[in-house]
């Protein structure tokens, strides 16, 4: 192409004059500016949204504000002018251009994102909600709602990592977490400074390089980046490069209510990365010749084997398996023809096989007692589950199209992380799949191979299985609650598969009446799941199937739209679930955090009597707490104070602890079990002297009258309506 070619392209860019294009700017950085000004504002007025009514109140809430001296209001800013421009250009570019150049470039792109996030401490932890269980100032979201359910996250795995930076920083043992030795490499994976760590986890070595507020937007950003990716790679290779198709079903792996609302625990995200990944690297061994390209898959495959098996996380690591096992199944199917086996994919699959075996029996000679001891709790112990009782729980998806915006604990029965599912429309990918094999006359690799299990999963989840076939396919291991996670991602996979193999032109009229139909039955259907919703919630759910599966059975027909409609339903569904967070440092670097700071030493250890949630809190600050969350028992501790083991299955477990501090000794009741994850225990100031627990931190003031001759306790500081006590 000749110069006077290439710069007509780059003119036909461009819908209007240049002109035009300046003005688009400039009403972008209008509109950032006042999404930013609503936003924050919307902050400071909390409840009183009455203010809109009242001229002068309105007008003192915004003279108040300070917008122009608030960091926050500028990242805000920011974040909506790059928002608002990305969309305004849709309006004066030629959008093929736009979308063709992001996937031309989406390595770079997806680097940059993680780059920038990461230099600009983006995360989407729920961080924040310290502030409302501690009374303390705490981050505060650029944009979104705080997540208070997330628990797991921001009161525990987030505290966790945290304490890594602290004593013997980034250690396989910390001294921090039970105020005890823990193995922190094992369970409730945290960063630690070992090749294994480096080499399997590598979105946790970000909190090495960078500290724990920039660390955090490397993982955040990262495994969303990552995951994105991977998937869309693997759809390019599911679809046969159809990028429009592929681009939408890597949204609706990675940000599916199932993914985001799971997102920081558990390793869902680690695990859905390495196992895509795994098949792409079969898929290009089989495929290409070159020694070299061979020699960095099999290195791929021995990390991916290890990421996936140590997020040691069996309940959704089986299900999972199932589906890659098939999606396997179907690489090995689509090469085999023209596939030789050389002796070097053969030597380079018996030393990736050793690496492993010896990986993974170095990491048990460190770890094999933690394992033991975990195998052995009363929670979780050995999984040992049959299945069944799960046909209600196939209906869940309706209720992912609610539960980013409103509170719905009382209609699900439990919190809505555990209605959360990936979002298809349930078989209608599979049915579509079905009937485009009937008219072709054919049989697809892809669907059989994904047929087989999901069959063996639907019916360990409905029916069950008797014990020893159970434990044989190992879904024993997991629950029919987790195991619908392995049915959900065939769903979106077949989905996108027979929607683009969809040729028949169905009239305006028949798609009309099919997506009324079964729109109604996908409503019913979630009434049968046992959702307590209002006629208002019902009709909303029904109008979104219509619209989703009309677009789904036409999206060749209209497939601009249908990429805007489904890009909009994936945002609704995942994307407003995590809120986008700035940095740390309101949590860390409040009066609380530096007052525990001050008087924490070398040989403290810490008890909280407030609740599981400050003793988190301390770790968070590296102080060693007895009762921040034991992720596994310190059974030589509590069997001091249960010499025959009357409350064993009560304290050997992972459990939350809430601490009583109590006048006298007490012997019958000492151990309760409120929850299979929390524990209250009762002790004394002598018995906390004997724990060698040496600071208390306390919202009562009244602890010195607890003195004795054994035992005497004194105050050092008060702050932000919480005491901090000394047992000498």
């Amino acid at each position: 192409m000749n110069k006077k070619n290439k710069v007509k392209e780059k003119e036909d860019i461009f819908k209007y004059p240049l002109y035009v294009n300046i003005l688009v700017i400039f009403l972008a950085v209008f509109l950032g500016t006042l999404i930013a000004c609503l936003f924050t504002f919307r902050f400071n007025l909390a409840e009183n949204y009455h203010y809109f009514f009242d001229k002068d109140k309105l007008s003192a809430e915004f003279a108040g504000l300070n917008l122009l001296g608030s960091k926050m209001f500028w990242i805000r800013t920011l974040f909506a002018i790059i928002v608002m421009h990305y969309f305004l250009m849709h309006f004066i570019c030629k959008v093929s251009y736009i979308y063709n150049w992001l996937f031309d470039k989406r390595y770079f792109v997806g680097a940059g994102i993680w780059a920038a996030a990461t230099l600009l401490n983006l995360n989407g932890s729920s961080i924040g909600a310290w502030g409302n269980y501690l009374g303390i100032k705490a981050t505060e979201p650029i944009y979104g709602v705080i997540r208070y359910i997330r628990s797991d996250e921001w009161a525990v795995f987030t505290p966790m990592i945290f304490s890594q930076s602290y004593g013997d920083a980034y250690s396989w043992f910390s001294n921090i977490i039970r105020g005890d030795l823990t193995d922190v490499f094992i369970i409730y994976a945290l960063p630690v400074k070992n090749i294994m760590s480096i080499i399997f986890r590598p979105f946790l070595n970000g909190y090495m390089l960078f500290g724990n507020s920039l660390g955090m937007g490397f993982f955040w950003v990262g495994r969303i980046v990552c995951l994105y990716l991977v998937w869309l790679e693997l759809f390019m290779l599911l679809t046969k490069k159809d990028k429009r198709l592929s681009a939408i079903g890597a949204l609706f792996v990675a940000v599916s209510p199932q993914v985001q609302w799971w997102f920081a625990i558990n390793g869902l995200v680690e695990m859905l990365i390495f196992g895509a990944l795994a098949i792409l690297l079969v898929n290009t061994i089989m495929k290409t010749t070159s020694k070299i390209i061979k020699f960095f898959c099999f290195l791929g495959l021995y990390i991916c084997a290890g990421g996936y098996l140590l997020t040691l996380y069996p309940a959704w690591m089986v299900p999972l398996f199932y589906v890659f096992l098939g999606l396997m199944a179907y690489v090995i199917i689509l090469n085999i023809k023209d596939y030789k086996i050389s002796l070097f994919d053969i030597a380079g699959l018996a030393v990736t096989i050793v690496l492993f075996g010896v990986s993974m029996y170095y990491i048990y000679t460190v770890s094999g007692e933690t394992i033991q001891t975990v195998l052995n709790t009363a929670y979780p112990g050995q999984r040992a589950n049959s299945g069944g009782g799960g046909l209600n729980l196939l209906f869940n998806e309706g209720i992912n199209l609610l539960s980013p915006f409103k509170s719905l604990e009382s209609s699900v029965g439990s919190n809505v992380c555990e209605a959360a599912t990936f979002f298809s429309a349930g078989p209608l990918g599979l049915a579509i799949c079905i009937y485009n094999m009937y008219k072709k006359k054919k049989a697809d690799p892809l669907v059989i191979c994904l047929i087989i299990p999901y069959i063996i999963i639907l019916a360990y989840c409905v029916v069950g299985f008797p014990e020893f076939l159970a434990k044989i396919t190992l879904l024993s291991h997991s629950t029919s609650k987790r195991a619908l996670l392995g049915l959900g991602l065939i769903n979106v996979i077949l989905m996108i598969k027979g929607a683009g193999e969809f040729e028949t032109k169905l009239k305006l009229s028949h798609s009309q009446i099919i997506s009324l139909a079964l729109a109604a039955l996908l409503t019913f259907l979630t009434g049968f799941a046992g959702f307590n919703l209002s006629l208002k919630m019902y009709v909303f759910i029904f109008v979104v199937y219509v619209l989703f599966v009309f677009t789904i059975i036409n999206i060749n027909n209209y497939k601009t739209q249908a990429a805007l409609f489904l890009t909009a339903v994936c945002f609704m569904l995942g994307g407003m679930i995590n809120p986008i967070n700035f940095g740390t440092a309101d949590v860390t670097n409040t009066d609380l955090a530096r007052s525990i700071r001050e008087y924490d030493e070398k040989d403290s250890r810490w008890v909280s009597d407030i609740s599981y949630l400050a003793g988190n809190y301390l770790i968070m600050q590296g102080a060693s707490t007895i009762n921040s969350t034991n992720v596994y028992p310190d059974l030589k501790r509590w069997e001091e104070f249960d010499k025959d083991g009357k409350y064993n299955e009560v304290y050997n477990r992972y459990a939350h602890i809430q601490i009583h501090i109590v006048d006298k000794a007490v012997s019958d009741d000492r151990f309760s079990l409120f929850q299979a994850d929390c524990i209250d225990i009762s002790l004394s100031v002598n018995e906390l002297k004997k724990m060698k627990v040496n600071r208390i931190l306390t919202n009562r003031d009244d602890l010195e009258s607890l003195s004795n001759k054994k035992a005497k306790v004194k105050l050092l500081g008060e702050c932000s309506n919480y005491y901090i006590y000394e047992i000498d």
